[in-house]
């Protein structure tokens, strides 16, 4: 059974604002392909990262454990195997998470990016730096704020899935609405 992808009711969002804010557009990253233009070489430098990691552990851990048995070492060897093929592919979990839990949201007085219906991660709309991006899906585009418009495009997922903080204050400083519908109110409430 294929997950149901539901953008939050202006009521759930409106549990999550604040009270003078008011919805002026909110929408859903749409699906993506992965490896696009702009991450396909990240994520093969990944892959092969991830790969000469698990070759350089297995090799340490089957010296470390010469005194182990041999299921004992193969136990590990499939464990390490396990733990970096996972790393390598997690741009295609990311994906899932970013389009089935990831809402974004434009106030009145901030751009939002919602986690589910638990958390809100935003930045105030004044004197806020954005940047709008076409995406290699029709009709649909990135737009990059604060800190996240001088990042590359390959960054934007990750800006989306877990906006930047400035360490100091726990304040958003870089946020994304990745692959979300094209249209001209969005580029209006944007850029005005």
């Amino acid at each position: 059974m294929a997950k149901k992808e539901t953008i939050l009711s202006d009521e759930a969002l409106g549990r999550m604002l604040n009270e003078d804010e008011k919805i002026l557009w909110k929408g859903k990253p749409q699906p993506y392909k992965v490896l696009d233009k702009d991450c396909t070489t990240a994520f093969i430098a990944r892959c092969a990262i991830c790969l000469a990691c698990a070759i350089v552990f297995a090799v340490a851990g089957l010296v470390w454990s010469q005194g182990i048995s041999a299921a004992g070492e193969t136990v590990l060897v499939i464990a390490l195997i396990l733990i970096f093929g996972y790393i390598a592919l997690l741009p295609y979990f990311d994906r899932s998470t970013i389009t089935a839990r990831r809402t974004c949201v434009i106030t009145d007085k901030r751009v939002l990016v919602c986690e589910g219906s638990k958390a809100v991660n935003g930045m105030n709309r004044a004197g806020l730096k954005v940047k709008i991006v076409e995406s290699e899906t029709p009709n649909c585009i990135h737009a990059a704020f604060g800190k996240a418009v001088d990042a590359p495009p390959r960054k934007y997922r990750l800006c989306c899935l877990a906006p930047r903080r400035d360490g100091v204050s726990d304040t958003v400083c870089a946020m994304a609405f990745y692959n979300v519908k094209d249209s001209q109110e969005l580029r209006s409430l944007l850029l005005r």
